[in-house]
């Protein structure tokens, strides 16, 4: 038999039947034959199967083994696709691996596609969010464009596209995937290209929203001359570039016709690709792009059959494939559905009656039975003239007269808010979007009501009635419909002594009596087993995780506020969500120095900050969140733009949150110090104790905070006394408090720093015994405190030329396992126990030492002075075993480690190294040249000794 041959490039109508497995099996065999050798065909079907390959003119850098920009490792190819290639590669700076996506200029025929990937890389490094992919860094090399991604091992939805799967399964995913595509909404961007293929699953199968190479602004949707050409060479599942932008298989009508593209494109797409994913088949049958474009246009849209989708999932997604953009329904709107069907599974309905002021209240959603719900029934107002006045009768004369003034403005918000959502809702058409809203509002207004009554019978106080108040906005939300099912007669009594004490302990812990809070809260957190209302749980740890902020016991503190995270997200307590995700973020930067964890965790707070929009606690807590984002743009050394945000805060709190005024101005002055603007800086630390007022219990904690910032300054400005008056008058704030043991230690410690700084040696010495005497009776006290004291004992000794102490106390540091031998205290207490050793004439021990802390600096590739001092450290040690050679190559290893700013300036110290070891190597005419510059750059005891040393071995000074 005569073997099939193709001579020419088959139509593109050929090509799209052989990948839709239409074609007969020779013409199939004969098409295959073809396409192996033909680079022009394999770029139209390449992206389809997964095989894109660039042009051979240039190639990708993408072998195992290369190395970019001398940094990025290749290790293994990951695909390619219509705009480049991706490859898994090992960051060697941060050591971990990540995605590198490369687009070659010399493949892609379009000038355009260097600027759509930079456009990617900028759309995506802006988005923050849990459901987009994070793009690390973006950059040119070797005349491509290299985009760092983070690297997810889940494939992507296309893998579960060619079957069917359970509908919830699927629903999950989509709802991920969705909230990212909202975020980018959110952010102002419009994504063009959503497909199953750009929504990446990481290894717990979550979904993330990746490939914004098309994404546009949306205040700037696109110029006319960007349409689709129907030219016979262009594949429907293959993202098309130049004038053809996007994916035509998912684009929308309005897409393929050039005409302005919004959000409500990516909301078609996003529908397409839910249909593809419930019924495990593409959802159009056409052969041809103009087929296709014909489907699409003459309103033809697939649809899901029953079983595979539950009746509201159905409605949505045909809405979402209407040929006219006016006539989808809101990505949010979308989800919404999806997220109530899938709650709906395991849902039961509960029934409370709740006494005279509520009726009957539908919770977790659930329509009652008969009729329309609670449309049938009607509501009136859930906050009366009458309520205000109780309120205020009952509150008068009392601490939190002037915050229950706030709580009525709050709740005033809320009524008119509510009435109008509620109208709003009711004149809907019947159907589940209707259903879902009123019995949401229902809810709410049944739980406002209970913490009402409380509130009148002056059991509740103010504050957390405005913690509490829901907005009725984020009915229109699924993340905002209440789930807690409202207390039934028996339970309601039980409900009020919880809901009061938690209350309660929160309040004590904002007015400055942590003992108090901490106890009441544990007491209470005790009652509440595995299966306890998740919204009290999160109350109780929330307020726990400030008690252990306060003493500075970061591990319970961040097991406090994730347990209070996880339980807000699942009881809609979007207060406690939004405080506790803030916190993680604070301890995620000042304590872990994770700014990646800390950009996750505010973007997770400020999606729970979008459920509170309109309530009087969403003012604070912007403004919260605010601070850590100035923060971020601080610790990623952009000060410029943090002090920008920190004076736009200082305006926001005047205007929004008085009682945060005084907290915006302690961290612009704190920044303004930290950039060498010392005299503005402290003058705005002190507006900020003005704003405070007379001390008082409630404003310690603030006051002190202030405090401590206003001896940094001192301290950054070399005025010990200064330091020394700051720190008296932060221990005196303490004075008297239950928990003052606690409080006390981290003010004894700064002191003894000070001590320490002013050469009171024998002072301090004397200040770490009551210290540690101190630690002796508190067995229960954080654990750093007593690694921070060990920490300055060996300072004290080394000071004090004690050097057995010196070793002796670093050894029993460094052994201690709770101690981070890496961090940077670890590294330091290392390179001080060198010194010692040496002084010991235990050099070979001091070698070990160096040896080890080297090791423990490489790995920190954010304090590049660190390794430094620790090749220096060792540089020493080799001097003092005469060995000249490997302590000339130290030396300079370590010269070149320090960064051009040299941050803590040690460049003096490490020149004064070098040139003792050329000298121990022989090198007396370099050490010679040498010594006069390395003495000028050095004062105090450094100079002394170095001039001393010169003076012995008979090197020039001048």
């Amino acid at each position: 038999m005569t073997e099939k041959r193709i001579t020419a490039c088959p139509p593109e109508d050929q090509m799209w039947s052989l990948l839709q497995g239409h074609l007969e099996a020779d013409d199939a065999e004969a098409m295959r034959v073809h396409l192996d050798g033909c680079v022009s065909c394999q770029a139209v079907v390449g992206a389809l199967l997964g095989t894109s390959r660039p042009e051979p003119s240039a190639p990708a850098p993408d072998a195992p083994g290369t190395v970019i920009a001398q940094r990025y490792e290749v290790l293994a190819p990951l695909g390619a696709g219509a705009m480049g290639t991706v490859v898994r590669a090992r960051d060697r700076q941060l050591e971990r691996d990540v995605a590198l996506k490369m687009l070659h200029a010399g493949g892609d025929a379009h000038p355009a596609a260097s600027g759509r990937v930079l456009r990617e890389s900028k759309a995506m490094a802006s988005l923050r969010h849990p459901n987009v992919v994070t793009v690390f860094d973006a950059f040119e090399d070797g005349g491509v464009v290299i985009v760092v991604m983070e690297l997810l091992g889940g494939g992507s939805l296309r893998d579960g596209a060619r079957q069917r799967r359970p509908w919830p399964q699927v629903c999950r995913q989509l709802l991920e995937a969705g909230e990212g595509l909202h975020a980018a909404h959110e952010a102002g961007w419009v994504h063009r290209d959503f497909k199953p293929d750009n929504v990446l699953l990481d290894e717990a199968e979550r979904a993330h929203v990746a490939d914004f190479g098309l994404a546009r602004a949306l205040c700037d949707p696109g110029r006319g001359d960007e349409f689709i050409t129907l030219d016979g060479s262009m594949d429907p599942t293959q993202t098309q570039t130049g004038r053809q932008l996007g994916t035509p298989l998912y684009m929308a009508p309005e897409q393929f016709q050039g005409a302005t593209v919004d959000a409500r494109a990516d909301v078609y797409a996003f529908c397409v690709t839910a249909v593809e994913l419930l019924c495990g088949r593409r959802p159009f049958d056409a052969v041809t792009l103009g087929a296709l474009r014909a489907a699409k246009q003459n309103g033809q849209p697939p649809s899901v059959p029953r079983g595979h989708a539950p009746r509201a999932v159905r409605e949505v997604l045909a809405r979402g494939l209407s040929v006219e953009p006016e006539n989808r329904p809101s990505l949010r709107a979308v989800l919404t559905v999806l997220r109530t069907a899938l709650a709906r599974r395991s849902r039961r309905p509960v029934v409370a009656l709740l006494g005279g002021s509520v009726a009957v209240a539908a919770a977790l959603g659930v329509a009652s039975s008969g009729g329309d719900g609670p449309c049938d029934r009607g509501f009136g107002s859930v906050w009366s003239p009458a309520d205000a006045l109780a309120v205020r009768a009952t509150w008068a004369g009392s601490a939190d007269a002037e915050v229950a003034e706030l709580a009525d403005d709050a709740l005033v918000a809320f009524a008119q808010a509510h009435e109008t959502s509620w109208s709003q809702a009711c004149s809907r058409p019947v159907g589940p979007s209707r259903t879902m809203l009123v019995d949401c509002l229902a809810a709410q207004q049944a739980w406002v009501e209970l913490d009402v009554a409380l509130l009148v019978e002056g059991v509740l106080p103010p504050q957390a009635m405005i913690d509490a108040t829901p907005a009725p906005l984020a009915c229109e939300d699924p993340a905002g419909v209440v789930v807690r099912p409202v207390p039934d007669a028996d339970a309601l009594a039980r409900w009020r002594r919880l809901r009061v004490g938690a209350a309660r302990a929160r309040n004590a812990r904002l007015s400055g009596d942590a003992a108090r809070a901490g106890a009441e809260a544990t007491a209470l957190r005790t009652e509440l087993d595995v299966d306890a209302d998740a919204w009290f749980v999160a109350d109780l740890e929330a307020t726990l995780g400030e008690v252990a902020h306060v003493r500075d016991d970061h591990a319970a503190e961040r097991q406090h506020l994730e347990t209070a995270a996880r339980a807000a997200s699942v009881s809609g307590h979007f207060g406690a969500l939004v405080a506790s995700r803030l916190q993680l973020s604070t301890l995620a930067l000042n304590v872990d120095g994770d700014l990646e964890a800390a950009q996750r965790e505010l973007a997770a707070a400020q999606a729970g900050l979008a459920r509170l929009v309109g309530t009087r606690s969403a003012l604070p807590l912007a403004c919260m969140a605010g601070q850590a984002e100035a923060s971020l743009s601080e610790a990623r050394g952009d000060f410029e733009t943090a002090a920008q945000q920190r004076v736009a805060l200082v305006a926001r709190a005047r205007a929004d949150a008085p009682a945060h005024v005084a907290n915006a101005l302690m961290e612009l002055g704190r920044l303004r110090v930290s950039m060498g603007q010392h005299r503005d800086g402290v003058a705005l630390l002190e507006q900020a104790l003005d704003e405070l007022g007379p001390p008082t219990r409630e404003t310690a904690d603030a006051r002190g905070v202030v405090y401590r910032n206003l001896t940094e300054a001192a301290l950054r400005a070399d005025d010990l006394d200064a330091a020394l008056a700051y720190l008296q008058r932060r221990r005196a704030l303490v004075e008297g408090m239950a928990d003052w043991a606690h409080r006390v230690l981290p003010m004894w410690l700064d002191e003894l720093q000070v001590r320490i700084l002013r050469g009171e040696y024998d002072r301090a010495a004397t200040s770490l015994e009551r210290l540690q005497l101190h630690l002796e009776r508190h067995p229960d006290i954080e654990p750093s405190y007593r690694r921070r004291a060990l920490r300055f004992g060996v300072e004290i000794a080394q000071s004090r030329e004690d050097f057995e102490a010196c070793d002796g106390q670093a050894r029993a540091l460094l052994t201690d396992p709770t101690f981070d031998v890496h961090s940077l205290d670890g590294v330091n207490t290392r390179l001080i126990r060198v010194s010692c050793l040496i002084e010991l004439g235990r050099v070979d021990r001091a070698l070990e030492s160096a040896d080890t802390a080297i090791r423990s600096a490489r790995r920190r590739a954010d304090t590049p002075t660190l390794l430094a001092l620790a090749l220096a450290a060792r540089a020493e040690v080799y001097v003092a075993r005469g060995q000249g050679r490997n302590a000339v190559a130290d030396a300079e290893e370590a010269l070149q480690a320090i960064p051009a700013a040299d941050p803590w300036s040690m460049r003096p110290y490490v020149d004064s190294v070098a040139c003792r070891a050329r000298y121990a190597a022989g090198e007396i005419d370099t050490a010679a040249k040498m010594a006069p510059r390395v003495v000028a750059s050095l004062d105090g005891s450094e100079r002394e000794a170095f001039e001393a040393w010169a003076r012995e071995v008979g090197l020039p000074l001048r």
